[in-house]
């Protein structure tokens, strides 16, 4: 039977059936996956991409799981978005309210599921675009009927499973075989992340043979995902396949929760979290084991945040300046402004009128080799191939958050800043820095991006969502 109406001897065609991918190879580092694009090891990847190599995506920061995926989610940045890392605390509700949910924050365990309740209610998400949006393993699902959340509710037993096995790989045919099923359920957009290249990363090597399989076994599975798409009658696909940050070998643990217990009483941090709960005079708060905010109590007890003086009376800066493990202390010197420390120097970095300024006190803190004052995609386009890519403007974009901590610190490569007791197994690799080697990620899509080789991942929104 001819359901589709013939108007002046023309017959209207069905619809065409469309969808949109957003995929992403969770701890994908962009130097190691270019090794293999090139090579031909990653097949389809190469052969369906829109440009001859993988675009150069700058994350955010902190480079972490969760934070780093709501610029391509949302087309904002953390500190817009009101989640400034994996952990953090505020100062506002916690000085407000004996009894509430919302004074401190873990996403690790069954904490995960609360970054939908906890994402600034007037940021927009990808999802909203599309009539049947479907997640894999996703962290953020906001708007997605839960019928549509796959894997969302045994997503919090995959770490211990694959701790336990190491059967990381099946965790990833697993989200693959979610996304053909969304597929089969007429699925217009799915978001999915696969897991393996991060967790075998941290449990063994970022080089090691294990995680060149992963890319490789997620080459082979991002194949059959597109001859299921077409198999079902998809005849225009779509997609963009990032990461959320790269990652570092680690080779030093620094506990910075005992080294601030050293200095200062009252210390507040997780897991241990009935120590000093009713009255913490310092809260430290780790994201990704290579960045940490640390919130101290000022003057006014925690009703305002401590002055640029009440931080440089603590001793902080130098304390954690002294340690080996210690990359760069960034400290609040006003509303839209940081100062930079580090072995290097110092330097503030700041927003006026919509533009980035980075101006050296003393030394170089960032390597720029120069004060640079320019709009957020001219730092982009100056700083992608520094040692710190974009950190002035992602470094200050986290003040926009009024959970951002007082003092954020970063690690060195080859340290993090949390206690192998608290990761077991022990996290043989790190992200979460500023550094090139947590920002740098591998951006492929079969969209035109005209000239651009350099984007932020939050250009993936609108690339993916614009007609």
């Amino acid at each position: 039977m001819d359901l589709y109406v013939k108007t002046r001897g023309d017959l209207y065609s069905p619809p065409v059936k469309s969808l949109t991918l957003l995929i992403v190879l969770d701890g994908a580092r962009y130097d190691l996956f270019c090794e293999f694009f090139a090579a031909g090891k990653l097949p389809h990847l190469k052969k369906e991409a829109s440009t001859a190599e993988p675009l150069l995506g700058i994350t955010t920061f902190p480079s972490t799981t969760g934070p780093a995926h709501l610029p391509m989610l949302t087309g904002c940045f953390p500190g817009r978005c009101n989640v400034p890392g994996i952990r953090w605390f505020n100062r506002e509700v916690f000085s407000r309210k004996k009894v509430s949910f919302v004074k401190y924050r873990s996403y690790v365990g069954f904490g995960a599921f609360l970054i939908d309740v906890d994402l600034a209610r007037d940021v927009p998400l990808i999802y909203d675009h599309f009539n049947r949006p479907f997640t894999v393993f996703a962290s953020v699902n906001r708007g997605v009927p839960v019928k549509y959340r796959l894997g969302y509710f045994i997503r919090v037993y995959l770490t211990p499973y694959g701790r336990l096995t190491g059967e990381w790989l099946k965790t990833d045919e697993r989200a693959a075989a979610y996304v053909v099923q969304a597929i089969k359920r007429g699925a217009d957009f799915v978001h999915a992340v696969f897991p393996a290249v991060d967790e075998l990363s941290h449990h063994s090597h970022p080089f090691s043979d294990k995680v060149k399989h992963a890319y490789e076994n997620f080459d082979t599975l991002f194949g059959r995902i597109l001859t299921e798409a077409r198999r079902e009658g998809y005849a225009n696909v779509k997609f963009a396949v990032t990461s959320d940050h790269g990652l570092t070998h680690t080779h030093t643990h620094l506990d910075l929760d005992r080294l601030l217990e050293k200095s200062f009483e009252g210390v507040f941090y997780y897991p241990k979290t009935f120590r000093a709960w009713r009255n913490p005079k310092i809260i430290n708060m780790i994201s990704g084991n290579g960045m940490s905010h640390i919130y101290l109590r000022g003057s006014n007890g925690w009703n305002s945040p401590p002055s640029p003086t009440e931080i440089k009376s603590s001793g902080i800066v130098e304390l954690l300046l002294e340690r080996e493990e210690v990359d760069q202390v960034l400290v609040r010197s006003g509303r839209d402004r940081l100062t930079v420390f580090s072995r290097e120097g110092c330097a503030e970095v700041g927003i006026k009128d919509g533009r980035i300024i980075y101006r050296r006190i003393q030394g170089d803190p960032f390597r720029l080799g120069k004060n640079v004052e320019a709009s957020p995609e001219g730092i982009l386009q100056e700083t992608a191939w520094t040692e710190y890519p974009d950190a002035p403007f992602a470094a200050v974009q986290l003040l926009e958050s009024s959970r951002c901590g007082d003092v954020l610190v970063t690690a060195k490569p080859g340290y993090d800043l949390r206690a192998a007791e608290f990761e077991i197994p022990e996290h043989l690799a790190t992200h979460g820095s500023l550094h090139r080697e947590h920002m740098h990620v591998p951006v492929v899509t079969n969209l035109d991006t005209g000239s651009r080789r350099v984007i932020r991942t939050a250009e993936i929104y609108n690339l993916l969502t614009s007609e």
